[in-house]
């Protein structure tokens, strides 16, 4: 391989360098992925200008991503964090198709005024969204010096039922001035199928934690976020695993499900016969 073959073959060096990959990669994601000539044109920009950031070394200290499922307290746990006015938090970056996922990922980055960034990664993201491989993904963000934060919910069945009220309700979070959302009536075909389909995610998620290196930063739903007292330890904790001050945190969020889920649910006889059938009994306890 000739000195400029290497050279091709590695990671933004300079702004020419830079631009040749941009445009060479952008052509061929631009013909597999059938996006409009004008969403090219952006993302090629959004690129361009992060080669800029990384020549004049305009990006935070420290880069952070929340790895883990939906309905599983990501929202909460980012609202915490952003408590702290060094921390910029961003949502899921990665759920709409993008160009080049990791540069955008890394673009967003640049932008952050403070010295640390995080944001959210679902492990369904990269080959639902992005039509790339998750493994491959992750290794990349892992070499680009994000931190990861594991975040998982042990109850399955309380995932899928917030999901399933998820698309009853269209009610994604609520406020502390909201009124507390009344009893649903919930599909119980949809719920069995949810359940079904969280087994299948969580081997996803867990193949994606045995490819990184790193040990992320563990924090679960039931342990650290389900009670308001367990916020600022839990808080406390991550800020140190992120070389952050500790600083008092606050959310405006409120649960949106009751203590016991049956409260919430109009047609309770039918779900609970539905898990039994489906061999979900475990959940009835």
């Amino acid at each position: 391989m000739s000195e400029r073959e290497k050279t091709r073959e590695e990671p933004f060096t300079d702004w020419d360098h830079g631009l040749y990959k941009i445009f060479r990669n952008g052509l061929v994601e631009w013909g597999r992925l059938g996006l409009s000539s004008e969403r090219m044109a952006k993302e090629l920009v959004k690129s361009g200008v992060l080669v800029w950031r990384r020549i004049v070394n305009q990006e935070p200290d420290q880069k952070c991503v929340i790895y883990g499922q939906g309905r599983s307290g990501s929202t909460l746990l980012k609202t915490l964090l952003g408590s702290h006015p060094q921390l910029t938090t961003k949502d899921e970056l990665l759920s709409y198709r993008r160009l080049f996922p990791v540069q955008f990922v890394e673009y967003e980055a640049s932008r952050a005024s403070t010295s640390h960034f995080l944001w959210h990664l679902k492990p369904w993201h990269p080959t639902r969204r992005q039509a790339v491989e998750l493994v491959p993904l992750l290794r990349k963000l892992e070499e680009r010096g994000y931190t990861f934060i594991h975040l998982r919910r042990k109850n399955e069945f309380l995932k899928s039922l917030s999901q399933v009220k998820l698309f009853t309700e269209d009610i994604l979070h609520a406020k502390e001035e909201d009124p507390v959302p009344e009893a649903v009536e919930i599909n119980p075909r949809m719920l069995v199928s949810m359940l079904r389909e969280k087994d299948r995610a969580y081997r996803v998620e867990q193949l994606g934690l045995d490819a990184l290196e790193q040990t992320p930063v563990r924090v679960e739903y039931e342990t650290d976020l389900q009670d308001a007292a367990r916020h600022q330890p839990t808080c406390d904790r991550l800020f140190e695993a992120l070389g952050l001050p500790p600083v008092e945190v606050t959310t405006m969020l409120q649960k949106t499900s009751p203590s016991d889920w049956r409260a919430g649910v109009v047609n309770v006889g039918e779900v609970e016969s539905a898990l039994r059938i489906a061999g979900y009994e475990e959940y009835l306890s």
